[in-house]
């Protein structure tokens, strides 16, 4: 049986007798593949499980895991990530979400997106820029740094 599942590459798979975390194992599977857009292939990191996965991308919109669960937001509804030690916070139209992943892996996730780094803490979404100078942009009422050595790929966002 094993070795069927290893040619096959499935992106899950249940065996009669399941339980309701064997369901849950198997949509994050399922969900992984999807969002890969490579569900034919197998990859190192379907190997090792989605037990660390906090973010998969699909189109514009992003599926961040939320207490075993993988729960849909839309980039646009993003306004600004704030990087604390281990965590980023994803602050969104919606609410505030807690990730366990650093600010750099989520930018390598979300590359092209219009999400653009402003300091070693902090990440915005362009299209929610309310006002900015040289040193902070404003997002609804919070206000933030823009770091030194960011702010020339900040500028570059607006032609600069």
């Amino acid at each position: 049986m094993r070795k069927i599942l290893k040619e096959t590459c499935p992106a899950a798979f249940l065996v009669k007798q399941y339980h309701i975390s064997n369901v849950l194992v198997a949509v994050e599977l399922a969900l992984e593949g999807f969002a890969k857009q490579q569900p034919n292939t197998c990859d190192a990191s379907r190997a090792a499980g989605t037990d660390r996965e906090q973010l998969l991308l699909w189109k514009d919109q992003l599926f961040v895991k939320l207490n075993n669960r993988f729960v849909k937001i839309g980039l646009s509804s993003i306004l600004y990530l704030a990087a604390e030690s281990n965590y980023v916070h994803l602050i969104t139209t919606e609410g505030k979400y807690p990730l366990r992943i650093g600010l750099n892996q989520f930018m390598e996730k979300t590359v092209g997106s219009r999400l653009v780094r402003i300091h070693r803490s902090y990440a915005i979404n362009v299209d929610a820029i309310q006002s900015f100078t040289e040193q902070e942009v404003r997002i609804g009422k919070e206000v933030l740094p823009i770091g030194r050595s960011y702010k020339e790929d900040f500028m570059q966002q607006f032609g600069g």
